[in-house]
């Protein structure tokens, strides 16, 4: 959620959705279910995308914290603040902002 360029998106309503990565409205690399099994296609000129995907993928596998270790704040869109405090990261959605941190 924190890359630049990453998509959400949902073909349906009762659909999964999907999410991933763009580039620069060149190509896209997506994260799509097959079954059970999540898959990743490119779209146009996405192998930028999925390098990046990967990556991030990897450095989250490698320094994720545990369930514990911070924590998530949920604040509809309209209420939330303009700015950011230090130490937190502000994820702005349409509906939600997320404030996380590490307490």
């Amino acid at each position: 959620m924190t890359e630049p360029g990453y998509v959400r998106l949902s073909r349906n309503p009762e659909d999964p959705a999907v999410f991933g990565l763009q580039d620069d409205l060149r190509g896209a690399a997506l994260l799509e279910w097959e079954g059970s099994v999540l898959e990743l296609r490119i779209y146009g000129d996405g192998s930028e995308a999925a390098r990046r995907l990967v990556g991030a993928h990897r450095r989250w596998l490698r320094d994720r914290p545990s369930v514990q270790g911070f924590q998530i704040t949920a604040i509809p869109s309209g209420d939330a603040p303009a700015g950011s405090a230090e130490g937190v990261l502000v994820i702005r959605r349409p509906r939600f902002t997320f404030l996380v941190s590490q307490p």
